[in-house]
């Protein structure tokens, strides 16, 4: 994902010989975590930072189920279908993965700190207007560039001004409130947001967008379609002073697919069918499942969405608990690894936008371990590589009792192409690899997973459904 910030989860912020982390309820200038919880990047570079940590400064964490508003409905083909192709380009999945890595091998030059990925984008129509956008269940915002769009990462993004949007006559401006996402990159996207006509899947709906006026931007895609809850939008009063330490104090409003929704457009659900390259446009499906050529199983196995509470007892939306889930986070028993179960339950959240999966570092060890011959890590990248003809372990996630395989097509990735992390020569990057330390005990179920499935995105019912995928 670009990073984006989780309010599920706490932001990590690190410094060269340290890391911080502060709650997503208040600010560094306000908090004195930094004092508490700052702890020296070597004692912990091979583990995970838990939530016991924040626990241990003083605040109370805890999980709960999210509540549903309609019971859960038969499965049926969605009246609303709209296609999704491959473009190899950066988004604000694959760059929060920076935060998912050990700092060790992270630096300027780094592999990982230019990872992008064949995303998946779908056609929308904002205004008068046609654009492809960056597909995301990880994060909230639709946004677009600006045909103004002043470019602060590299000159090649000022080329995208010719795909911006022009304002039209149905747009108007939210002036109480801004645009500004920041990313663990150091990338920052500033703008407006406002009201305009878009028109998604034959949908169409007066919804909130962000306009980025300025900043830095490495996708070839002018924009992104976020499908995630208001908690995570990137809107901000327009006198507030944002910086990374306080991005998490945003001004929480509808999202796309929320306003759909909610002004009785489709139902509250919606369903990804992510492809491979050679297989032609997968879709997203409003409202319902996608229709043929995608086929599936009947049996469909469901999580319940969770979010963590944060408690400080100083601020916070909702007499001082955040208790909004932002992304679609589930709860996965354990794993099935060649044939071994490993039973230890997990936070996850299911991310069309992430290219890799990421699981905790004893899950991936066994399972990269157990291709034949055997992963290991690579020097260049620091993640785990294999031979390109090697053969992979069967691997599976638990969810609710049911062993879900991830297809073995989809377990490797040939490093270093389209800004893949690079890898030694005749090597390739294994698509299952550990969370680093600032994954805050929070993993992710990314694309190479999907793939193997139809995966159900139902609001309503607050939980996430599988079918297998029949090819």
């Amino acid at each position: 994902m670009s990073f984006k910030v989780m309010s599920v989860i706490l932001l990590a912020l690190l410094t060269a010989n340290e890391f911080v982390v502060a709650s997503p309820l208040r600010s560094l200038e306000d908090t004195t975590l930094a004092n508490s919880a700052a702890i020296g990047r070597r004692s912990l570079a091979r583990s995970e930072f838990r939530v016991a940590k924040a626990e241990s400064a003083g605040f109370s964490v805890f999980r709960q189920q999210a509540v549903a508003f309609r019971e859960v409905r038969q499965n049926k083909v969605a009246p609303h279908t709209i296609p999704l192709y491959t473009e190899y380009t950066g988004s604000p999945s694959g760059r929060y993965i920076d935060l998912l890595v050990d700092r060790e091998f992270r630096d300027n030059n780094s592999a990982i700190n230019n990872l992008k990925d064949a995303s998946h984008v779908a056609p929308i129509k904002i205004g008068d207007q046609s654009f492809l956008g960056l597909l995301d269940t990880g994060s909230a915002d639709t946004w677009v560039l600006s045909n103004e769009f002043k470019c602060s990462s590299n000159p090649e993004c000022n080329s995208l001004r010719a795909k911006g949007y022009k304002q039209s006559s149905t747009f108007k401006l939210m002036p109480e409130i801004k645009l500004d996402a920041s990313y663990a990159t150091f990338e920052r996207l500033q703008g407006i947001f406002g009201k305009e006509t878009v028109t998604l899947g034959g949908v169409t709906a007066n919804v909130t967008i962000g306009i980025a006026q300025k900043g830095g931007w490495q996708g070839s895609v002018p924009g992104t379609i976020g499908m995630a809850f208001p908690g995570d939008t990137r809107a901000f009063d327009k006198d507030f002073n944002v910086d990374t330490a306080t991005m998490l104090k945003n001004t929480p409003y509808d999202p796309v697919f929320t306003s759909m929704y909610k002004q009785g457009l489709v139902d509250p659900y919606f369903s990804v069918a992510l492809n491979r390259q050679n297989e032609g446009p997968g879709a997203l499906a409003l409202g319902g499942l996608p229709a043929t050529p995608i086929r599936y199983e009947d049996k469909f196995t469901s999580a319940k969405f969770e979010y963590l509470i944060f408690e400080d007892g100083s601020y916070g939306r909702a007499g001082n608990t955040n208790k909004e889930y932002s992304l679609y986070m589930i709860k996965p028993q354990g794993f099935s690894v060649a044939g071994r179960e490993l039973k230890e339950s997990v936070d996850a959240i299911v991310d069309t936008g992430s290219p890799i999966t990421y699981v905790p570092e004893d899950v991936a060890t066994a399972f990269n371990k157990a291709w034949t011959p055997a992963a290991s890590r690579d020097q260049m990248s620091g993640q785990w590589s294999i031979n390109c003809d090697a053969v992979p372990p069967p691997f599976a996630f638990i969810i609710n009792g049911t062993k879900l395989f991830m297809s073995p097509e989809d377990m490797a990735v040939k490093g270093g192409v389209n800004n893949l992390p690079r890898v030694r020569a005749g090597k390739c990057l294994s698509t299952v690899q550990a969370s680093g330390l600032l994954a805050a005990g929070v993993h992710i179920i990314g694309s190479p997973f999907l793939k193997s499935f139809v995966a159900v995105f139902d609001v309503g019912a607050a939980e996430m459904r599988f079918a297998k995928r029949i090819r």
